[in-house]
């Protein structure tokens, strides 16, 4: 297991983002189209805020 450790929400928030855009992206590509089911809240905020650049109309 793999564990990463970052300086503020901000940060990791970015990397989740950027790591989940990598798997909708591949799935875009390979299928035509991708479905994501995102949790709630305020812990999550960052990630939403960063997780841009996808054809969500795919």
């Amino acid at each position: 297991m793999v564990i990463k450790v970052y300086d503020d929400k901000a940060s990791l928030g970015r990397a989740a983002a950027e790591r989940a855009a990598v798997s909708l992206r591949n799935a875009i590509q390979n299928s035509g189209r991708a479905r994501i089911i995102a949790a709630t809240g305020a812990s999550q905020f960052e990630f939403l805020d960063a997780l841009t650049a996808i054809e969500w109309p795919r």
